[in-house]
């Protein structure tokens, strides 16, 4: 797994060099805060809870960087991703990104997961752009009744996020994405979440969107099993 994330890496640093226009850096900076109500709903489509998150996230073009967290009765989410990734033709990116997630079920455990690996970004700056990242996961976790017998837990696998995006008026957007994770969720390899979404522009500050959120287990195996979904409507402020 690692020696695929770095044939990639090498890769997408070839294409960055060999291509003839390359922007390394843009000073502009877009900073967005974030914040939402989001209802979780088990398989048998009951409502199970909700949870309240709030974010900010900095766009730089080839630099982003993004923090926020979660919070539920007795669960506490914290996320924080950067990446790098150099502006390729006008219209690509291709570099880096990190991801750090730790989720705290008070006196049963915690987790703590990070990835790293390959970043992609397409936006044809008008209508339609296009995002994907394959990353290396570690997940490690403490359960508390075991912790003196097995201090920690651990395993190695594999992450990846595919989303389009598309803006049929100037003011809205419209959203999908396969991946083996969310933002405040990180399950081993491969339990897919389907997401779609979209926001709407009130004003050149303010934001308001939601998405939608269908999640599997071992979806390409004969035992797949929906588990359940997710609602998250949100709020959104740039500056």
């Amino acid at each position: 797994m690692k020696k695929l994330c770095a044939v990639l890496l090498l890769s997408a640093l070839n294409f960055v060099c060999a291509a003839k226009t390359v922007n390394f850096f843009t000073p502009q900076m877009q900073w967005t805060l974030s914040g939402g109500l989001n209802l979780k709903y088990a398989p048998d489509l009951a409502f199970d809870n909700a949870a309240a998150d709030t974010s900010v996230a900095l766009d730089m073009k080839e630099i982003a960087a993004a923090a926020g967290f979660r919070l539920q009765n007795g669960i506490f989410d914290f996320t924080a991703q950067a990446a790098y990734a150099p502006t390729v033709a006008e219209h690509f990116n291709v570099g880096i990104q990190s991801v750090f997630h730790v989720n705290a079920y008070s006196d049963i455990f915690t987790e703590t997961d990070f990835l790293c690996g390959v970043y992609f970004r397409y936006d044809t700056l008008n209508r339609f752009s296009l995002s994907a990242h394959i990353s290396y996961l570690y997940k490690e976790a403490r359960i508390f009744a075991i912790a003196d017998a097995v201090p920690r837990i651990y395993n190695h696998n594999l992450a990846h996020e595919l989303e389009l995006s598309f803006r049929p008026l100037s003011a809205l957007t419209l959203s999908a994405s396969l991946a083996s994770h969310t933002c405040y969720r990180y399950p081993l390899y491969f339990s897919p979440t389907l997401k779609f979404g979209g926001e709407y522009e009130i004003s050149d500050e303010i934001f308001l969107g939601s998405e939608w959120s269908v999640q599997y287990i071992d979806i390409f195996t004969l035992s797949a099993n929906f588990n359940g979904f997710e609602n998250r409507f949100f709020i959104k402020l740039r500056f």
